[in-house]
């Protein structure tokens, strides 16, 4: 009977310390590009991105792992008709008080205020060029 119950109570208990310690983050999903606004002089203006921008992705991974692919509308000249602008591996981190650092394979960090509402991410980013709004809707949770 002994060994019946700790058969039955073995898929329970965890045998290691790698848990995952961002599994529980509203960030830890893969989100796609829905709209992108700019304050300017206090208001926030909508920019209006084409379906190719939409393509753009975040990708946050419970172990702080981060991949975030980029997408643009092309030059006039190019023939195609949507320009991947290549993908990148990161890392991110919960700074509290809804600031997360995203951090490129060179070390460059990003930080932004991130708002969660259902399935909708607004990332709030404050740089050299002003104050950008990305909003983003969730694909898949992880």
């Amino acid at each position: 009977m002994y060994l019946c119950l700790m058969v039955a109570v073995m898929p329970f208990l965890s045998c290691s310390s790698d848990d995952d310690d961002n599994g529980d983050d509203p960030i830890t999903a893969e989100w796609k590009l829905t709209a992108e606004k700019e304050v300017v002089n206090g208001e926030e203006v909508d920019l209006n991105i084409s379906n190719c921008r939409k393509n753009s992705s975040l990708q946050f991974y419970g172990d702080g792992m981060a991949v975030v692919a980029n997408y643009s509308d092309p030059e006039p000249d190019d023939t195609v008709t949507c320009k991947f602008d290549g993908s990148y591996e990161g890392t991110w981190e919960n700074r509290g008080n809804n600031t997360y650092a995203i951090k490129d394979e060179n070390g460059e960090e990003r930080t932004g205020e991130f708002t969660f509402e259902d399935n909708k991410m607004t990332v709030r980013y404050s740089g050299d060029d002003g104050v950008i709004i990305s909003i983003y809707t969730m694909v898949e949770d992880y």
